[in-house]
């Protein structure tokens, strides 16, 4: 029922714009033009109803953003099977693939991510302390990034660093060095 009121409301306002329309390209005013006039500042509840209807239509028709394969979620966070799988592999528990290390290796990790949400809610990864350790942390990986690539290289350990050093501006003041 409430579909055929929507299709005699639109072909109502289709024969409605497309008379006015005529009498545009005929160069000839129209007579419901001049009544309107008086209400074009207006939106009439037709319009608004066609407009929301076109949004919902276009929403409708809008691609759909590819569905994760979610293994588990805690709270807001998802662990994708993709995840899963790069970081079962890289664990202890990947070394013998069963259904029961995979479901120990899921449990540990979902208790990871609890502790790990926790202390993010108490504030604990703004403490100054954490930012130090993990400041050490990343000078020492990138560190070991950075000689481990130098290995494979013709050029000395030595050579390279005094290279580094004639390129830098290094700066020492001795009096503080001094103090205790």
């Amino acid at each position: 029922m409430r579909k055929h009121s929507l299709i005699l409301w639109y072909r109502k306002l289709y024969s409605r714009y497309h008379c006015e329309i005529l009498h545009l390209v005929q160069d000839r005013p129209s007579p419901s033009l001049k009544a309107e006039d008086e209400n074009r500042r207006r939106l009439s509840p037709q319009a608004i109803f066609l407009a929301v209807l076109l949004c919902i239509v276009a929403a409708g028709c809008a691609p759909r953003a590819p569905e994760k394969d979610v293994v588990a979620k805690i709270n807001n966070y998802e662990i994708t099977k993709d995840k899963f799988e790069a970081e079962f592999k890289d664990s202890i528990y990947g070394q013998v693939d069963t259904p029961e290390a995979r479901e120990e290796f899921l449990n540990n990790l979902i208790e990871r991510k609890l502790i790990l949400q926790d202390a993010q809610r108490k504030g604990l990864d703004k403490q100054p302390e954490f930012l130090k350790r993990i400041e050490k942390f990343w000078e020492q990986s990138l560190l070991k990034v950075a000689l481990d690539q130098k290995t494979g290289e013709p050029q000395t350990l030595k050579e390279w660093i005094t290279q580094l050093h004639k390129k830098a501006q290094i700066e020492i003041n001795y009096e503080l060095l001094q103090q205790k």
